[in-house]
């Protein structure tokens, strides 16, 4: 679990509505290994807590090993 504060830019005179509250969310998702020293991970981040500033968000990435056996092979 990530748990990140944010601080962003409010207006004169306004504070932003969600400075100072927690924000929790869910990822589920999948990993695929399309091959060996590679994963390839997805999912959706769910908002499960009031103070949000979206109702979900999809999420991606490409992670290669560079540890090991496989930095040998590249």
């Amino acid at each position: 679990m990530t748990l990140t504060r944010t601080r962003g830019p409010a207006g004169e005179g306004e504070e932003d509505p969600l400075l100072h509250k927690t924000r929790v969310y869910l990822v589920p998702g999948i990993n695929i290994r399309p091959r060996p020293g590679m994963t390839l991970r997805a999912g959706f981040q769910i908002p499960v807590t009031t103070a949000k500033d979206f109702d979900y968000q999809f999420l991606s990435a490409l992670v290669v090993d560079f540890s090991g056996e496989m930095a040998l092979r590249w």
